[in-house]
């Protein structure tokens, strides 16, 4: 019985030390690195990104002038802007545009002059000075002309 006690304590203690080695962690082996499609891409530096001959087109710019009076004759062209709803008093003055807001979403509609190029918007930049409040939302609609009271109602507040 001793010798089945002893043969049995010898195969349990070698199969402990046969699992030990299995058990702690791989070391040799290592994760594989990420691919980082930054470090991949290396533009050729004989390609010119800016040929000559492409230029940018000039940006649009809103400047606000006085509209001479309609006269006898034909009338010059309409302004570019249309106060919508919740505006009073649109008008110029010294190169600026001024009214009065009298709701709590006043509407502008600015007309984009005609050109041939119909790109995508860039960037928007707005100069202007408000007596109160302070958020300004910008929409572009790709229509000619937009409904400003539909655009009022549509509008988050």
């Amino acid at each position: 019985m001793l010798a089945t006690r002893a043969r049995s304590s010898l195969l349990l203690c070698g199969l402990a030390a046969a699992l030990i080695p299995g058990c702690r962690p791989r070391g040799s082996e290592t994760a594989p690195a990420p691919i980082r499609l930054v470090d991949l891409y290396k533009p050729d530096p004989a390609v010119n990104t800016n040929a000559p001959g492409v230029s940018l087109p000039p940006p649009v710019e809103w400047r606000f002038v006085s509209i001479p009076a309609p006269s006898s004759g034909p009338s010059g062209t309409p302004p570019a802007w249309t106060a919508g709803p919740g505006v009073q008093g649109l008008t110029v003055r010294d190169g600026h545009l001024v009214g009065r807001a009298t709701s709590d979403l006043p509407v502008i509609d600015l007309e984009r002059p005609p050109s041939e190029d119909r790109d995508v918007v860039h960037e928007v930049q707005v100069r202007m000075r408000a007596s109160a409040g302070a958020n300004l939302s910008v929409a572009l609609r790709p229509t000619e002309k937009v409904d400003l009271k539909a655009e009022a109602d549509l509008a988050p507040i």
